[in-house]
């Protein structure tokens, strides 16, 4: 199963456009030819073949993904495998020797594998009756949250990203200090825009609160809990959620202008702090492989690993992979899994348990931050070539389904994700880069040149991969396709028509405002080239011109911010309360210019002044009308900037 996390570049991209997880706008009419599977070759899991295979793997990969260093280790039947580094953990400055990675010591970070922890430490205080995985969080929460549904929310909810929370810019503002965990859950919650249980979408903020709950009810600090009862009896003794860490132990991340980068501080600790070295992996895939009585009940551990929602809440949903408590479910060649991935900016890493094989694998990286292709699939390459390699199979054909050509045509369209921001400015966004699901004449579905087989009734698989993504399930209301999931933390849902027009409208606003600019100013260069003086603009025309240049000012602002976070990576503008708000108040004062353009209207017919100034003023207050629109549907205007 491939990794459900995502470098912090893409993830900004999910902040300002729902990312793309199955394919861009629009695609190929028809599907690409399927590749040629070769019969399975079988490998023995030994440490000889697998150090073999990954020193011809690694280094290679690494150079050309631009990642300075990497740590793997695998598990098999209570032992350790292997557990090997690769590259280095600091490079040679300074008239300093380059420090090569030490697997038993260089820390990684592992971003939100933390969260598999957190959730430990939730199932432990559930053991000891201090929590209550189904009751309303709200009976233990000090502070209200904001929800757009009567239902409650749960801890089930939470340890599922089933809570319904909508995504926000916080975690992608770099932090420059540690920020305590109650502060962090206190100030400017997401809202929960999905009913609780019904739809999944990932959520930071979701985890977050869970490990806040840990706080309460345990009486000790989020890390120290977590410290002493999960990570300590699971043998992981330099593993921490601390901030910073040492950078004698670290592997440092270098930029790509080669500069040492920062020390990324996450707030939302208990979802993506956490740091461990090669060695502090070993003991937690051996901890879990064993089902550890030091930390759970065998029980719980399976608890955990077991698709904790059912189809009474997630209807078909349930027909594709789905969350476990903490965990994600699935299977590669046909062997059950239970994974987690974590990404920061410079730091990625994920571990795999196949607890029926006894055998796990964890790989961490750090690279440059530039988001590299090879850098980004580094890890899923690596997963999926060791289950072909040591737990392979043969694609098996499935014939076509009776129906399947109308249950394709049904879900055939264009959809976001969930995990979007769905009510401040952000949102304004959704239209720009979204998920289009083609109907092919077989009844096949086609996203991003991967054509998918209905295996079953409202549920497509890809035939030639395993994993996240290689599963689109449809749950279908009153004949209307409602959702479709991709994942067990993921769900595509139906662009609306506002969200549809958001975007042409915005282009089409700023093109009449350029517009009526130019022509503005040809007319100004006219009459002072033929030195021609006419009387003075009425008050109504120059305040509906002021606002006009404000409103167009605000249009390329917003465009600014997008562009620069996304190809620049400035992600701090994301966070730039004064830059934004000077945006919001230029968007406003275009809002305003609304009544003087309609007054404005007025005088020109009641004066009957030649074609060209009541059709220029006609097409200012269109764009004025229109970027109101646009500003309000796309929440532009919300005080609130989910920071």
């Amino acid at each position: 199963m491939k990794p459900i996390t995502f470098p912090r570049r893409l993830l900004a991209a999910l902040i300002l456009v729902p990312a793309v997880l199955l394919g861009a706008c629009g695609g190929p009419a028809t599907a690409p030819p399927p590749p040629v599977i070769a019969p399975p070759d079988t490998h023995e899991l030994t440490k000889a073949d697998l150090d073999a295979w990954l020193d011809g793997k690694l280094p290679d990969v690494l150079t050309h993904g631009k990642a300075s260093g990497a740590v793997v280790t695998v598990v098999k039947d209570g032992e350790i495998l292997t557990n090997r580094g690769y590259g280095y953990a600091t490079r040679a400055e300074n008239g300093r020797p380059a420090t090569p990675v030490d697997p038993e010591a260089t820390l990684f970070r592992w971003g939100s594998i933390s969260k598999v922890p957190t959730s430990i430490a939730v199932l432990q205080l559930v053991e000891q009756g201090k929590l209550d995985l189904d009751a309303d969080i709200a009976t233990y929460l000090d502070f209200p949250l904001k929800k757009q549904h009567d239902e409650p929310i749960t801890l089930r909810h939470l340890l599922t990203h089933t809570a319904g929370f909508e995504e926000t810019s916080t975690m992608f503002v770099p932090a420059l200090q540690k920020t305590a965990l109650a502060d962090y859950v206190r100030h400017n919650p997401p809202v929960s825009v999905y009913r609780p249980g019904t739809t999944p979408a990932y959520s930071n903020y979701g985890m977050t609160l869970a490990g806040y709950l840990v706080e309460q009810a345990s009486g000790q600090p989020f890390h120290e809990y977590v410290k002493n009862h999960v990570l300590n009896p699971a043998g992981m003794t330099t593993a921490s959620y601390d901030q910073p860490l040492s950078t004698q132990t670290l592997a440092v991340a270098y930029d790509p202008d080669g500069q040492s980068a920062p020390f990324e501080f996450i707030p939302d600790t208990p979802a993506g702090s956490l740091a461990g070295s090669g060695a502090d992996a070993a003991a937690f895939l051996l901890a879990q492989l064993d089902r550890s009585p030091a930390i759970l009940s065998a029980e719980r551990w399976e608890e955990m690993w077991t698709p904790a929602l059912g189809a009474d809440t997630l209807g078909n949903l349930a027909n594709s992979p789905r969350m476990g408590l903490g965990y994600f479910t699935g299977t590669r060649n046909g062997h059950r899994i239970v994974e987690h991935g974590g990404d920061l900016r410079y730091h990625h890493s994920q571990f795999e348990l196949y607890p029926d094989d006894q055998v796990g694998i964890f790989i961490s990286y750090v690279d440059d931050g530039g988001g590299s292709d090879a850098a980004a699939t580094l890890r899923a390459d690596l997963m999926a070539g060791f289950a072909d390699r040591y737990f392979p199979t043969a694609a098996a054909d499935t014939p076509p389904l009776e129906g399947s050509g109308a249950r394709a045509n049904q879900v055939a369209g264009t959809y976001f994700l969930s995990r979007s921001v769905i009510t401040t400015w952000q949102s304004a966004w959704s239209g720009v880069t979204s998920v289009t699901i083609q109907a092919l004449p077989n009844g096949n579905l086609l996203a991003q040149n991967r054509e998918y087989v209905e295996i079953a009734p409202w549920t497509w698989q890809d035939p030639h991969a395993d994993g996240f993504g290689s599963t689109l399930t449809a749950r279908v209301v009153n004949g209307q396709v409602e959702a479709v999931g991709v994942g067990p933390a993921f769900t595509l849902l139906p662009l609306t028509s506002t969200q549809q027009a958001l975007i042409p409208v915005f282009l089409a606003s700023l093109a009449t405002f350029t517009l009526v600019l130019l022509a503005w100013a040809v007319g100004a260069l006219r009459r002072w080239r033929r030195d021609q003086r006419t009387a003075g603009l009425p008050w109504t025309a120059r305040l509906a011109r002021l606002g006009a240049l404000s409103a167009t000012a605000a249009l390329l602002g917003w465009i600014g911010v997008g562009a620069s976070a996304l190809l620049g990576g400035n992600l701090e503008l994301l966070g730039n309360i004064p830059l934004l708000r000077t945006i919001q108040v230029l968007q406003w004062a275009g809002v305003a210019a609304i009544i003087p353009a309609v007054f404005d209207i007025i005088t020109v017919v009641k004066t009957r002044s030649a074609w060209r100034r009541p059709t220029m003023a006609a097409l200012l207050l269109l764009a004025l009308l229109a970027t109101a629109w646009w500003a309000w549907a796309g929440h532009s205007l919300n005080p609130n900037l989910g920071v």
